[in-house]
């Protein structure tokens, strides 16, 4: 909804063009940027974690 509004995103736009892009730039900004993962997407970050079997949030606490 933020992106078809032209409204600035947390995360590149181009996550919303279809799932598989959604999942690629969440699994970037997962790594590169966790605590705002963690902060603005807490049920994708939980997801994400499970899925890599890692924390990145924990290296920045």
């Amino acid at each position: 909804h933020q992106v078809d509004k032209r409204h600035e995103t947390i995360i590149d736009p181009y996550a919303a063009e279809s799932p598989a892009e959604f999942f690629a730039v969440l699994s970037e900004v997962f790594f590169e940027l966790p605590l705002i993962t963690q902060q603005h997407f807490p049920s994708v970050y939980e997801q994400l974690a499970l899925f890599y079997r890692q924390d990145p949030a924990q290296r920045w606490r």
